[in-house]
């Protein structure tokens, strides 16, 4: 049984805030992001959201969200609505 790869472009994840999408210039030392829409993480972590955001809404793949990744994106407030609106749409759709 083979696996599927999937290249994502990693390319500003760490600094583009995974709430707004606002691209922050920090510095290397700097291990948080802290966007002016409030949004502050971890730069790791931060940059795992915007590459599991990109893999998700990937037009290379024909990937059905699971029931636990709806659930993960829908509690981030206007994250969805901003980056997924495949997987979550708005509240007041």
């Amino acid at each position: 049984m083979g696996k599927r790869v999937i290249r994502i472009d990693e390319s500003y994840t760490t600094q583009t805030c995974a709430k707004c999408g606002t691209r922050v210039r920090c510095e290397l030392s700097e291990r948080d992001i802290t966007c002016d829409c409030g949004h502050r993480l971890d730069r790791d972590l931060n940059s795992a959201i915007n590459i599991m955001v990109k893999f998700l809404n990937s037009d290379e793949l024909s990937h059905q969200p699971s029931l636990k990744e709806e659930s993960f994106l829908c509690k981030w407030k206007g994250f969805s609505t901003i980056h997924s609106p495949k997987i979550c749409p708005p509240a007041n759709a």
